[in-house]
């Protein structure tokens, strides 16, 4: 079973045989099919919604005897909304044909890894030989099955002004940094430095959540997972169309990245509003916008 099946409302089918008749409804009735040539396969993509953006994409190909076999499955959940046009590298997992993008995002710090949800898109690109080196928008999606709504931080306009300011700055040296200048390593390390004192100070009389504003970081041993703590700025109820089960629907700021999430109600501690935080820990999903594939 995928775990997280019921981020999207399907929180009840946990047996092989259950999950096997919701596949061949995919199968059956996709709302999407998507078709890549590889070599001497046809590789397909089949989507189909349980709602508004969200569903269930299996990936495999046909056999000899004309059967589809299904290599891997996947829950889904699709935004419009552009996240970071930052570069990307597309790398392949080892156990399957499914792929992953690294971006180096200066917003935050780190490479940041996400699911491809568009992989037919990007085998087209590799087939037509088009060139991705370059800039390409990037809709992050996620999801999870355990999180948390904490009350936000009081913060004054100029308060919100100076951590604009301090951000950019920080972003300037981290690309700085990159391209190997010296005086912008040691203000990183230096501007580290102060913040872990002021950190330290702060904790003795403060709880964490009141130092912490938003935060994206690494979570457990898979590369595309991470625990976040971000504003919310939009709310939504959703329900699945199959099962009947309510979800919410969050666009969330986390270090200046927007980032649409989906969640099953029941595994939400909190009452959601637009204005508090969300805590969680997140599977990163994206759809990278590809050049469109060339017709002949």
């Amino acid at each position: 079973m995928h775990k997280y099946l019921r981020a999207i409302g399907f929180s009840d089918y946990i047996h092989h045989k259950d999950i096997s008749n919701l596949l061949n409804l995919v199968h059956e009735k996709p709302d999407n099919i998507e078709t890549t040539d590889v070599l001497d396969s046809t590789f397909i993509t089949m989507e189909k919604d349980f709602g508004e953006h969200f569903g269930i994409g299996i990936f495999g190909e046909y056999d000899n005897t004309d059967r589809f076999q299904i290599e891997y499955y996947y829950p889904y959940y699709k935004s419009s909304i552009v996240s970071s046009k930052a570069p990307c590298s597309i790398l392949r997992h080892s156990d399957r044909y499914a792929f992953s993008a690294i971006c180096e995002e200066f917003r935050l710090g780190i490479s940041m890894i996400f699911y491809l949800q568009n992989t037919n898109g990007y085998l087209d690109c590799v087939t037509d030989q088009i060139p991705l080196n370059h800039e390409l928008p990037i809709c992050l999606n996620a999801m999870t099955t355990d999180a948390t709504i904490l009350l936000p931080i009081l913060k004054t306009a100029a308060d919100r002004k100076r951590a604009l300011v301090s951000n950019q700055k920080r972003m300037d040296l981290i690309e700085s940094a990159k391209n190997g200048d010296e005086e912008a390593i040691e203000s990183l390390a230096l501007y580290d430095i102060g913040q872990y004192s002021q950190a330290s100070l702060r904790i003795l009389k403060e709880d964490l959540y009141s130092i912490i504003d938003t935060s994206f970081m690494p979570a457990g041993v898979e590369c595309d997972h991470y625990a976040i703590i971000g504003d919310i700025l939009e709310c939504e109820q959703l329900t699945n169309s199959f099962t009947n089960e309510k979800l919410y629907r969050f666009l969330i700021e986390c270090n200046d990245i927007q980032i649409n999430l989906i969640m099953n109600q029941i595994d939400l501690i909190g009452e959601p509003a637009v204005g508090r935080r969300f805590k969680g820990d997140i599977w990163l999903q994206g759809r990278i916008q590809f050049p469109e594939k060339q017709v002949v």
